[in-house]
């Protein structure tokens, strides 16, 4: 059984771009039916993110329709093209404005993280506003943490119409950087074309991907370090703290058993404010894969240790869904039996 030190120096040969090409290029990224394993978690996705729309796209009626506003965020109006990336982006690190930032602390207590509301300049023009005669979904509000993004997005296509920012979180540099390369258009990122029209298409509202893309990037505002076995995973208490988390095939394969698994759940917890919603994505009888010259291990999770792993970190259990992984697609990458979906909610204080 691995320690965690263990799997920290395993993560140092990981390879982000042999990874995204085990995983998210044919046969597993097959868009042609749902059979396979990319289309059924972009479906779980989509369908979770949009629960409690009330018809799921715009009223042509509405007094709302076609109508922008001005919000916080990186980038310009969508009619134009910024001549340059984010300073932050050069590093895939943070974004300048909002970061989180620590202190001062409070006169009896820890130092807190901060979330600090972007300056003036900042302000662009979002053309999707909340929308009273168009109700958002159930898991809605103002932050999203993605927790252990590793080098992807697709996890967020759906989410990004729910929430003003997204903060993405990863352990190790080189995913934040391969992040970063993708926020700021660089033509050396991973091609999520193909994912970004599949999920317009599942979603149905006849929205060109090109926008969807555009506000996924917008509302991608930081790219930040992260330990989920820390007590605080991002170094000091959230304030405020998130509306909702989502972790993709994090926390199982760098928790050395499951126990460990079981407190990273519910450090990340702390992150997110009562009543908040989680939805997590990750692998069942997996125990290993590879990324490159890294073999990493995997806890093997079955369908009940989840369930207890939620339980014992204080969550309720709202939707549970699980896909067992077909011989045509069992390339040799990893050993995995199926893939786990989990829509669960924290208690009202």
């Amino acid at each position: 059984m691995s320690s965690l030190a263990a799997l920290r120096e395993g993560y140092e040969r990981f390879d982000p771009r042999a990874y995204l090409e085990n995983n998210y290029l044919p046969p597993r990224a097959d868009f042609s039916s749902e059979e396979f394993v990319v289309p059924w978690k972009l479906r779980c996705l989509a369908e979770t993110f949009a629960s409690g729309e009330g018809g799921g796209g715009e009223d042509p009626s509405s007094p709302c329709r076609g109508l922008g506003k001005l919000r916080h965020g990186v980038g310009e109006h969508p009619g134009s093209h910024p001549a340059r990336s984010p300073p932050w982006l050069d590093l895939g690190v943070h974004l300048p404005s909002p970061q989180p930032r620590v202190g001062p602390p409070p006169r009896a207590g820890p130092p807190q993280v901060v979330l600090v509301p972007p300056a003036a300049p900042n302000w662009v023009w979002d053309p999707h506003p909340p929308c009273p005669s168009h109700p958002p979904g159930e898991i809605r509000g103002r932050t999203l943490i993605d927790v252990g993004s590793g080098p992807t997005i697709y996890q967020l296509l759906s989410a990004c119409d729910h929430f003003e920012e997204i903060v993405a979180t990863d352990y190790l540099a080189v995913n934040r950087e391969e992040l970063g390369r993708w926020v700021r258009g660089d033509p050396s990122a991973f091609d999520w074309s193909p994912f970004i029209q599949h999920v317009c298409r599942i979603e149905g509202r006849g929205e060109p991907w090109q926008e969807k893309q555009r506000r996924l990037r917008g509302r991608l505002r930081r790219i930040v370090p992260i330990d989920v076995h820390r007590p605080e995973p991002l170094g000091a208490p959230l304030h405020p703290p998130a509306d909702a988390l989502l972790s993709a095939f994090c926390l199982e394969a760098v928790s050395p058993d499951g126990a460990a698994f079981t407190r990273a759940l519910r450090h990340v917890g702390s992150l997110l404010r009562p009543g908040g919603h989680v939805v997590l994505l990750g692998a069942l009888g997996e125990t290993f894969y590879l990324a490159g010259a890294a073999r990493l291990p995997v806890v093997p999770l079955a369908e009940a240790d989840v369930r207890a792993a939620l339980a014992a970190a204080g969550f309720a259990l709202r939707d549970f869904r699980s896909y067992a992984m077909p011989p045509a697609l069992r390339t040799g990458v990893d050993d995995v039996d199926g893939v786990f979906f989990v829509h669960a909610q924290k208690p009202e204080a």
